[in-house]
């Protein structure tokens, strides 16, 4: 049976409709817990979370402290919820493990396991089987402004639909950076819906300084706009180098396969389509909203040739390259060098 997505899960939890175990996988840790926040808010009124809500990180557990834990009895409820995190740390066929498949097969009535497992880590396919798998992935983008906004509500505020956008270009996908943030914003929030420029000043990022804004000074050729903002871009909180140089490669990637429909004879209303038919089917993750980030693909593909954005796509993962292996040059420097090669072919 196929895992169940992140939607299909929140959304039958809410409707009351419990499995007695879960394995939860995937790369979104956050929301991973926010499916354990909401089995504990069904399961459990507030009184008795104290009493019949345990959560145990998995190197904590032995063999019978984990066989206790899940068959001990609610109290003050009628069931009780176990959330048992880092369960990669268990070594397969070791005694938790076999303890633990030997529970799955016939678990306890009263008991709602919840069994999560870090980013990256890839799922057991026994265990799988054995319980309600879910895997857990990336939002996608349009879901992701639905989650920010939700986010925010939950929070007790309200943001403008382009502080949510700014939100998202300054701290980027990262769910627990961006619910960081929304905190800090929740905070000093009023009444009144919060505004871009309120988002700016609390965030510490301005419209026109953030990595998009960046990337989009690279591609649109403004070479020496974009090597005065590396200072500005590399002191924001989450951003290094490394992910800076990912963020341009997927849009350099994007354009070349723009390019190809341009060349091919495509229009560009014809090549957007194409790219998002294309978008929506492998999902890729780490880009923003598909429909615009197609059309910018576009629009900046038709100021560059093959061979541009193939030496632009070189340039930058040689820097990547550098970025990972060597202590002797700063991170701006070899942003700079990149820039400096990218915009010397262009005026070639």
């Amino acid at each position: 049976m196929a895992a169940s997505t992140f939607n299909t899960l929140y959304r039958s939890i809410k409707k009351g409709v419990l499995s007695p175990v879960y394995y939860l996988t995937g790369d979104e840790d956050v929301l991973k817990e926010e499916i354990v926040n909401l089995c504990v808010a069904t399961v459990l009124d507030p009184a008795a979370r104290a009493f019949s809500f345990d959560q145990r990180y998995a190197d904590e557990l032995d063999a019978e402290s984990f066989t206790a834990l899940v068959d001990t009895p609610p109290l003050l409820a009628e069931r009780r919820v176990v959330w048992i995190k880092g369960l990669e740390r268990w070594r397969k066929n070791s005694k938790n493990w076999k303890a633990l498949l030997s529970y799955v097969q016939d678990p306890a009535t009263p008991t709602v396991l919840i069994l999560t497992q870090g980013a990256g880590e890839k799922p057991d396919r026994t265990l799988g089987a054995k319980t309600h798998h879910a895997s857990i992935d990336r939002l996608e983008p349009p879901r992701l402004a639905r989650w920010v906004a939700d986010r925010v509500r939950r929070a007790g505020a309200k943001l403008e639909e382009a502080a949510v956008e700014h939100l998202i270009n300054a701290v980027g996908p990262d769910l627990a950076m961006l619910a960081t943030e929304i905190e800090k914003i929740a905070a000093v929030a009023g009444d009144e819906p919060v505004s871009r420029r309120e988002v700016e000043e609390l965030v510490g990022v301005r419209r026109g300084e953030t990595l998009v804004d960046w990337v989009n000074a690279v591609i649109e050729r403004r070479i020496p706009q974009a090597i005065e903002l590396i200072d500005v871009v590399l002191s924001q909180s989450g951003l290094t180098g490394v992910r800076v140089i990912s963020s341009l490669g997927t849009v350099l990637l994007g354009m070349r396969m723009a390019r190809e429909h341009l060349d091919r004879g495509a229009q560009q209303r014809v090549a957007r389509d194409r790219l998002l038919s294309e978008l929506r089917s492998a999902k890729p993750p780490g880009i923003g909203n598909w429909t615009s980030e197609t059309e910018r693909w576009v629009r900046a593909a038709e100021k560059w040739s093959v061979g541009e954005i193939d030496w632009a796509i070189s340039s930058a993962y040689e820097a990547d390259r550098s970025l990972k292996s060597t202590t002797l040059m700063r991170e701006r420097d070899i942003l700079a060098s990149m820039l400096v090669e990218i915009g010397a072919r262009s005026a070639q």
